[in-house]
């Protein structure tokens, strides 16, 4: 099983987005009075309100436009959540120099943080849904059905993972809350009919972290949080969704994840015994499950309203159209089809640079009806192509810029070549490097050392596109490499 990890990077500040073209003022009534009375205020107030609803009510979702009332005077980007210091800056310096120079730690000396478990569900579980006659085949019962597998994957959940590998699991559902007539309590409404109100109910041997639910309301943010009234209408037009893509592109607006989390569709199980390395460690964060023989290309092409656009592909191509936009151009690996491992502070990251184009994909209710990214494949690989941003910024900027002006002029650049052991002639002969692994996978993970994975490649083997087309570079068990590769 080809599966990378990567160790968590500083999310440095974001670039900002291009500035999306000002929209006309709207105009308004305002009335002016010597003395103004609480009555004429709300009169006013009342009647602008009206006008408001007037102009958008009838507006249908298939015909608006979302970035139609996007102002250009946003909020300013909001600060990614501090990042506490990993395993790696917290090492004593003598125990950092052996793990760096020789890849040793002395046994259990990280404690891995718990992992957050997050699923996303349809509600067809709520009274209303129950069977109506119909004169004709409803075309959208595809949307809402499911066959109760949340139920068991939350079971298997509980049997595979430790206890002490999860920190909570969460379910995002739409907000469809059972009708007053359904004689339900508030505490039971829009939750799952088998699914008790406290953690303690699921087994009464055990006590297992908490199940909490989420709605789309509490996630799905307009773009313009200063904008109520249309944040409001739009919300109203486009909630509850029922495209993934959608969904999965406002996670960045989580409450309660704190480090990584694992993300999982309703119908994925947990079968052997898993641990916590298996998905996510404190030494090499988190773990990425990647088919390196199935490539990914740019398409910056719209494809919204073609039959192409109800799959992923699309989605992915333009994702890793953006991502070859900022990182340079290059055919990227597409992600198993598994649950998969998220940063949640790379995510927020990902989600302040393309906040425009995460906007377009929420306000695309079904699949296919605009332009959507893959919020999944776009953090995954900004995650991998960041590092290799931050390494290569480290070695030739902050090494090289002597004078600190932000450029690179001849002496420098002669410095920097002399370093990398170039001659007179313009190629430099580079040996692949043979990094032996030993036991630092399990001398560094101690405990919560994966059971069920090996990691096939690590950070600290460099760049994943560096070896053969096609497949990851092995450091794990080979000798060192005769070939050679030259730089020009």
């Amino acid at each position: 099983m080809a599966v990378q990890s990567t160790l968590v990077m500083d999310c440095g500040r974001p670039e900002p987005s291009a500035e999306h073209p000002a929209t006309p003022p709207t105009r308004v009534l305002v009335f002016t009075m010597n003395k103004p009375s609480s009555a004429a205020i709300l009169i006013t107030t009342t009647l602008c309100l009206y006008l408001w609803l007037i102009q958008h009510h009838h507006q249908h979702p298939a015909q608006t436009d979302p970035l139609k009332h996007a102002s250009t005077d946003r909020r300013p980007p909001r600060k990614p959540a501090a990042l506490h210091p990993t395993a790696a800056q917290r090492l004593p310096t003598r125990m950092a120099h052996a793990w760096l120079a020789q890849g040793i730690l002395p046994p259990a000396a990280i404690n891995s943080q718990p992992i957050d478990l997050l699923w996303t569900w349809a509600n067809d579980s709520a009274p209303s849904d129950t069977v109506r006659p119909s004169s004709e085949p409803d075309p959208t019962a595809y949307l809402y059905r499911q066959h109760d597998e949340l139920r068991f994957s939350l079971r298997s959940s509980l049997q595979s993972l430790p206890p002490a590998a999860v920190r909570s699991r969460i379910i995002i559902t739409p907000d469809e809350p059972n009708p007053p007539s359904s004689g339900l309590p508030p505490a039971q409404q829009a939750r799952p009919h088998w699914l008790v109100p406290t953690p303690d109910q699921l087994n009464p041997k055990q006590s297992h972290q908490p199940v909490s639910l989420t709605h789309h309301s509490q996630i799905f943010r307009f773009i313009n949080r200063r904008q109520a009234l249309q944040a409001f209408q739009w919300l109203k037009n486009y909630l509850p969704s029922h495209n993934s893509m959608a969904i999965e592109s406002q996670f960045g607006h989580l409450d309660g994840i704190q480090d990584n989390f694992l993300y999982l569709n309703d119908d994925c199980f947990f079968i052997n015994k898993f641990n916590l390395g298996d998905f996510s460690s404190e030494l090499f964060g988190p773990v990425f499950r990647i088919q390196f023989d199935l490539k990914v290309q740019d398409d910056p092409e719209d494809h919204s309203g073609t039959v192409a656009a109800q799959g992923e592909w699309p989605s992915l191509g333009y994702s890793n159209h953006l991502l070859s936009l900022r990182f340079g151009r290059r055919e990227r690996r597409y992600l198993s089809h598994l649950p998969k491992v998220i940063n949640f502070q790379i995510l927020r990251e990902v989600s302040e640079i393309w906040s425009e184009e995460i906007f377009l994909t929420a306000s695309s209710r079904v699949r296919g009806q605009g332009q959507e990214l893959n919020m999944m494949f776009l953090a995954t690989w900004y995650h991998i192509e960041k590092h290799r941003e931050a390494m290569l910024h480290s070695f030739i900027m902050l090494q090289t810029d002597s004078n600190r002006d932000g450029q690179i002029d001849a002496k420098e650049r002669a410095k920097m070549m002399t370093r990398l052991g170039a001659g007179q002639g313009s190629t430099i002969d580079v040996r692949r490097p043979f990094r032996p692994r030993g036991g630092a996978v399990e001398d560094g993970l101690g405990t919560a050392r994966p059971a069920e994975t090996d990691y096939e490649w690590l950070s600290s083997d460099g760049y994943p596109f560096a070896g053969e087309a096609g497949k990851v570079a092995d450091y794990r068990h080979v000798g060192p490499a005769t070939g050679r590769g030259c730089v020009s």
